[in-house]
């Protein structure tokens, strides 16, 4: 399998408005909803120049796949999850079968 580059970091914050509005105002990122079915009152992501949503942002109570404790931080979060964009699964599958 080959990493071909950083997919997105999700946050998941007390304060999703302030948490996207930072990264709005500090970073230019352009704010949009989540997709469905998440409601865009638990799920904002924030898009760069190219489209490319590479910062989602929860909410405490926003439903997430893989939920575990997390404590948000002060200022933008808790980091909750990195995903990489990876090529070759097919094959990095057969090898560990």
């Amino acid at each position: 399998m080959k990493v071909e580059a950083l997919d997105h970091v999700n946050i998941i914050t007390d304060d999703l408005d302030g948490t996207a509005r930072f990264y709005e105002e500090l970073l230019g990122l352009e704010r949009r909803d989540g997709p469905p079915p998440l409601p865009p009152t638990t799920a904002q992501w924030m898009y760069d120049d190219a489209g490319r949503a590479i910062i989602h942002i929860n909410s405490l109570d926003c439903v997430r796949a893989y939920d575990r404790p997390i404590t948000p931080g002060d200022l933008t979060g808790a980091l909750h999850h990195v995903a990489l964009r990876l090529s070759g699964y097919d094959e990095t599958l057969a090898r560990l079968q």
